[in-house]
C-alpha cells in the first residue's frame, strides 16, 4: 500500500449528519477530501472521537467543530486528550466566523488552523488541508524507515538479492502464493539488499547511521548500534568487543546463556557474584554482599585460573563487569550503588537491560537504568544491550547496543567506534534484513517525547489495576465456608505499603490509589525483612521490582517460614491451561507464572486473563477430569491422563516438588558456597567439546567430571552449570536439580520444562534420563 494512502483524516463534528446547511457543508467538504483519494472517517461526539483516535491514531489531519456547551462534546477536551496521547496531528477547528472571538487562547496554541464552511468553496478546504496532512506524515518518516518506503514505492527494478524478487518469485507457487498474500506486498516490497540510497548497514552510513543517531538522542546514549537476531547477538558483540584470552571478568551469575557462549568463544576467566533467590526461584538480586571489594580481590587471588600472582592486586582488575539489569522476573537495580562498589574495579560495566529497553522512558525507573550514570573519567565506560523486540515495538529479534565511554575516549582502556565495529561485522550478517531495522528505527522514534511516558504510564496502569484485581478475589476467596476452596493467586507485591509523603501508612497495597503507585519507587522496592519478596540479603533501595512483570504466584509455599504446604498448585499446570484457553503467558517456574505487560496490551485482554484465572480455579476446585480440563493433552497421553483428575496429577508434581525441596535447590544454585571448582576456562572446556574430547554421561554418573556444556532450564536461560565447572560436591545442587527434572518431565508431558545442555535419553533399562557431555581426563 502507498504510503500515505496508510493515513486518514477524522471529522469530529455533531452536525455531520443532519439535515442542515452546517451539515451539507460539511459533508461536502468530506466529498472533495475524498475525491482525493482519502478515507475519512466521522465521529459525531467526543466519545466515538476517542475510541476512533484510541483504536487507529495513523489519522494526517483533523477536522474539530467547535462547541464548548454540549453536554457529551466538548472541543478543548478532544484537543486535550489528542496532546495528551502525545501526537502531533493537524488540527483544524470548524467554525462559524462570528463564534472567533470565543476561542481562548490556549486552543490557538494547540491548532492549525481554522475553517469557515460557509465562507469557503469544498474544494479549496480539501486543498488547504491537504497541504497540512502531506507536511504531517512526512514528518512522521523515521530515518530509515521512511527512506525504506520510498525506495520501496519508486518501483525500481530488482536485479539483486533476495531472489523473491519483491515477492514476485513466491506468486509462482501455490504455497509461495500463500505466503506472499498471508504477509502483505508491502512486506516482499521492502526486503531488499543493500542500496546506497539508505546508507550502509556495516559501516554505518547515510539514512542508517542517522536513524542510529536519532536513536542515541532518544535513549540517552552517545552510540547506537542496531543489531539482528536478538539480544543474544548484541551481547556477543559487546564482549567479543571487551574480552580476550585471560582477561577477567567480574559476572553476575544470573546472566544469560549469551554471556556463557561468550566466555566460551573469547577465553576470559569469569569471577562471579553471587545472587538470592527466593522460595518461588525469581530471578532475584545479586547479594549486596559479593560486591564488596576486599571479598572479589580475594576471589582473584584464590582462583586456580588466574596465572598472575599480583592480578588481585592491580587498580582495576578487570576488563569488565557484566551484570543483568532487570531480570527476566523484573528485579532492576540502583545503578549508582552498583557503579560505586565496582565502578573502580573495571574498564567497562556491561549492564545487559534486554528486559528494560524501556526504563529510560518513566520516572519509576529514575537511577535504575545504566544509561541513567553520570560519569566521570575515572568511572568505567559503558555498555547497555537492549531487546527492542521484548518489551518495545521492534520485530523478534531486534536489538541492539548503546554505548557511552566518551570520558575515557583519551584512555588506552577505551575501545573507539572504528575497532568495536570490526567486532560488530564479525556477527552482522552482509545480507541485512532491511524491515527489522524499519521496526527498530520505529521502536526508538515511538518512545520519543512525552509519547514514551505516555504509552507505559497506561501500560503500568492497567497492570496494577490487574494486580489490585486479584487481591480482591483473593479476599473473596478467602471467606468460602469450604476450607479447601479458600485459595487463590497472589500478584508479587508488596502486602502493605508505608509512603509518608503521600500520607500513606501501612495501607494495604491494593488499597493505595493507583496514581501514587505510578509515582513512587517505594511502591515497587524490595525493603531487607520485608516477608513478601522472600529475599534475604537486600539493603536500602538496592532493587525494586518491574511493574512490567507480572508475576502471579501459585499456593504451595508458605512465605513466612519457607516451607512446602501440604496442598499446591503447580505453575507449569496453570500456565498449559492458561495457553489452551488462548491466554499465552512468557513463563512458568515451578509455583510461579509470569506476564508481560506491554503497551500493546489490549484492555479486553485483563478481562480475559482474570476470568480465566477464575475458570481455572472452579475446574481445580470441582477436581474436573483431565479429559475436560485438557482434552488435547490426554488425547496425546491416554496411558498418562485417561480417567485422571487435575488434584491428582496436581498433587503428585507438587509432592515432587516438596520432597526434593525444589526450592532450596534453586536457591544453593546461585549461592557461593556451592560454586564449583571451575577446572578450565569456559573456552577450553568448549574446545574439548568440538575435538570429542568429551563423554556422553548420564547425571547420576557427572559426579566428579568436568562440564563441557552449559547446562540449564529454558527460560530463563540461565546457567546451572558453566562450561568448565567441576561436578564436585559443592555442586551437588545442580545435580540433584536436574535429577528433579527427571522424575517430572518423562512421566508429565505438556506440563514439562525445556532442558539445554543436557538431552533426555532412555538407557538399556528402559528408564529415561538427563544426559549430558563431559571433558575426558
Amino acid at each position: 500500500m502507498e504510503y500515505n494512502k496508510l493515513f486518514k483524516y477524522l471529522v469530529i463534528d455533531k452536525s455531520v449528519h443532519s439535515n442542515t446547511i452546517t451539515g451539507t457543508l460539511i459533508r461536502n467538504i468530506i466529498q472533495e477530501i475524498e475525491n482525493k483519494d482519502h478515507k475519512v472517517v466521522v465521529a459525531t461526539n467526543q466519545e466515538e472521537a476517542e475510541i476512533a483516535i484510541d483504536n487507529d491514531p495513523a489519522f494526517g489531519c483533523i477536522l474539530l467543530d467547535l462547541d464548548h456547551e454540549s453536554k457529551n462534546y466538548h472541543t478543548q477536551s478532544i484537543i486535550d486528550f489528542i496532546r495528551n496521547k502525545g501526537y502531533e496531528v493537524p488540527i483544524f477547528i470548524l467554525s462559524e466566523k462570528q463564534k472567533i472571538n470565543e476561542i481562548p487562547v490556549t486552543m490557538l496554541e494547540e491548532v492549525r488552523g481554522f475553517i469557515h464552511p460557509e465562507e469557503e468553496t469544498p474544494t479549496y478546504v480539501a486543498k488547504y488541508v491537504n497541504r497540512a496532512f502531506k507536511e504531517y506524515i512526512e514528518s512522521l518518516k523515521t530515518p530509515f524507515f521512511g527512506g525504506m518506503i520510498d525506495w520501496a514505492e519508486a518501483g525500481n527494478d530488482m536485479w539483486l538479492c533476495p531472489g523473491h524478487n519483491g515477492g514476485n518469485f513466491l506468486r509462482k507457487s501455490p504455497q509461495g502464493r500463500i505466503l506472499h498474500d498471508y504477509l502483505g506486498e508491502s512486506f516482499w516490497r521492502a526486503d531488499f539488499n543493500f542500496v546506497p540510497d539508505l546508507g550502509d548497514v556495516s559501516n554505518h552510513t547515510g539514512a542508517f547511521l542517522e536513524s542510529e543517531k536519532e536513536a542515541s538522542r532518544i535513549y540517552g546514549s552517545e552510540r547506537t548500534y542496531y543489531v539482528l537476531n536478538g539480544s543474544t547477538t548484541s551481547v556477543k558483540i559487546v564482549n567479543g568487543t571487551l574480552m580476550k584470552d585471560g582477561d577477567l571478568i567480574l559476572c553476575d551469575r544470573n546472566n544469560h546463556k549469551s554471556h556463557h557462549h561468550s566466555f566460551m568463544l573469547y577465553g576470559a576467566i569469569p569471577i562471579f557474584i553471587e545472587d538470592d533467590r527466593n522460595d518461588y526461584g525469581m530471578v532475584g538480586p545479586m547479594k549486596l554482599g559479593a560486591l564488596d571489594e576486599k571479598r572479589i580481590r580475594e576471589q582473584i587471588k584464590n582462583n586456580p585460573l588466574v596465572k598472575d600472582p599480583n592480578a588481585w592486586k592491580k587498580e582495576r582488575p578487570f576488563r569488565a563487569v557484566i551484570i543483568e539489569n532487570n531480570t527476566y522476573d523484573g528485579t532492576t537495580y540502583n545503578v549508582q550503588t552498583i557503579l560505586d562498589k565496582v565502578g573502580h574495579l573495571a574498564d567497562y560495566i556491561f549492564f545487559d537491560e534486554a528486559w528494560g529497553a524501556f526504563m529510560k522512558f518513566h520516572p519509576l525507573f529514575k537511577g535504575r537504568y545504566g544509561m541513567s550514570l553520570e560519569l566521570k573519567p575515572e568511572d568505567p565506560g559503558l555498555y547497555v544491550v537492549q531487546s527492542t523486540h521484548k518489551q518495545l515495538s521492534g520485530m523478534s529479534q531486534a536489538s541492539q547496543i548503546i554505548v557511552k565511554d566518551s570520558h575515557i575516549k583519551d584512555q588506552p582502556r577505551c575501545v573507539n567506534h572504528l575497532r568495536m565495529n570490526e567486532v560488530y561485522l564479525m556477527h552482522m550478517s552482509t545480507s541485512p534484513f532491511y524491515p527489522m531495522y524499519g521496526s527498530l528505527d520505529v521502536a526508538a522514534q515511538m518512545m520519543k517525547g512525552k509519547s514514551g511516558f505516555i504509552l507505559w504510564n497506561e501500560a503500568f496502569k492497567q497492570g496494577i489495576e490487574i494486580r489490585k484485581k486479584i487481591r480482591e478475589l483473593q479476599h473473596h476467596y478467602q471467606k468460602n465456608t469450604d476450607p479447601a476452596k479458600r485459595w487463590f493467586f497472589d500478584p508479587f507485591v508488596p502486602h502493605h505499603l508505608t509512603i509518608e509523603s503521600e500520607g500513606i501508612i501501612d495501607m494495604a497495597w491494593e488499597e493505595v490509589p493507583t496514581e501514587v503507585l505510578l509515582a513512587h519507587q517505594e511502591a515497587w522496592v524490595m525493603k531487607p525483612g520485608d516477608i513478601w519478596h522472600g529475599y534475604e540479603t537486600l539493603k536500602g533501595d538496592f532493587a525494586m521490582i518491574d511493574p512490567s512483570k507480572l508475576m502471579i504466584l501459585t499456593p504451595g509455599i508458605n512465605v513466612k517460614d519457607h516451607t512446602y504446604n501440604d496442598f499446591g498448585v503447580p505453575a507449569p499446570i496453570l500456565g498449559k491451561y492458561m495457553r489452551s484457553r488462548g491466554v499465552v503467558n512468557e513463563k512458568t517456574d515451578f509455583n510461579l507464572i509470569l506476564f508481560l505487560v506491554t503497551p500493546g496490551l489490549e484492555k479486553n485482554k485483563a478481562g480475559t486473563l482474570l476470568s480465566e484465572l477464575v475458570r481455572f480455579k472452579e475446574l481445580y476446585d470441582n477436581n474436573a477430569t483431565m479429559d475436560e480440563m485438557f482434552p488435547d493433552l490426554t488425547a496425546s497421553y491416554p496411558e498418562l491422563y485417561k480417567g485422571k483428575h487435575v488434584k491428582e496429577i496436581a498433587q503428585k508434581i507438587h509432592g515432587i516438588y516438596k520432597s526434593n525441596n525444589a526450592k532450596l535447590l534453586q536457591k544453593e544454585i546461585f549461592s557461593a558456597e556451592h560454586f564449583p571448582e571451575m577446572a578450565m576456562t569456559p573456552h577450553k572446556a568448549h574446545e574439548a567439546l568440538l575435538s570429542g574430547n568429551v563423554d556422553f554421561v548420564p547425571f547420576s554418573e557427572a559426579k566428579n567430571r568436568i562440564a563441557a556444556t552449559v547446562a540449564l532450564v529454558y527460560p530463563p536461560g540461565i546457567g546451572v552449570i558453566w562450561p568448565g565447572e567441576r561436578y564436585d560436591d559443592k555442586a551437588q545442587p545442580m545435580l540433584d536439580y536436574f535429577e528433579l527434572f527427571e522424575r517430572t518431565n518423562p512421566y508429565f508431558p505438556g506440563f514439562d520444562n525445556e532442558i539445554q545442555g543436557a538431552y533426555l535419553q532412555k538407557g538399556s533399562d528402559g528408564v529415561e534420563r538427563y544426559y549430558t557431555y563431559v571433558v575426558k581426563e
